[in-house]
């Protein structure tokens, strides 16, 4: 069973739910488009991908450089913001991203393809309680924001401290909200 680790990044469409079939079907569509694009401009420094389809948005694991994560999100919200500028107000899509860096297990089950890791259920955690009233926003892992400072050497001014994320188990997840020059927000 392959095993993966590297950057993983979580998406959700704010809104998805209330959509009707057609929409959301739309919404999804719209995202493995603009991801393809995104992925499209970083293609030689991606060794292995997963996409993982959550409906109202999903989960990309990538084998790479650590700076992949970033620099998929930047492009793909690049893509969001320019297709956004061309829409009606309630035709934009609103995206909140997660991102961590981990592993994840691709297997043949005997129902289908099986994802499963670590990797998956932290973000899972971080974008369920992440704030949902900050469109745009990207919150990291600290365990990949420390990657991406000390191993990258990334700015550490980019990075903003959270309140602690807890889970249904009662697990503490340290948090911080990321931003660049073209993604995320300040708080």
């Amino acid at each position: 069973m392959p095993v993966y680790q590297g950057p993983i990044l979580g998406f959700d469409a704010a809104g998805y739910s209330q959509q009707p079939n057609l929409g959301q079907a739309a919404v999804q569509e719209l995202i493995q488009d603009e991801l393809d694009r995104a992925i499209g401009k970083l293609r030689s420094r991606i060794g292995h991908q997963i996409w993982v389809n959550a409906g109202d948005g999903g989960y990309l694991a990538m084998q790479g450089d650590v700076e992949l994560g970033p620099n998929v999100l930047e492009l793909f919200s690049e893509h969001i913001r320019k297709r956004n500028a061309q829409m009606r107000q309630d035709a934009l899509v609103k995206m909140r991203y997660a991102l961590h860096f981990g592993t994840i297990i691709k297997e043949q089950g005997r129902m289908g393809p099986a994802v499963s890791g670590d990797g998956i259920n932290v973000l899972e955690r971080m974008l369920t309680l992440m704030p949902r009233d900050r469109p745009g926003q990207v919150v990291i892992s600290d365990h990949y924001r420390n990657i991406l400072v000390e191993d990258a050497g990334m700015n550490p001014s980019r990075f903003q401290a959270m309140a602690d994320l807890i889970d249904k188990h009662g697990k503490v997840h340290v948090v911080w909200n990321f931003f660049g020059s073209s993604f995320g927000v300040r708080i």
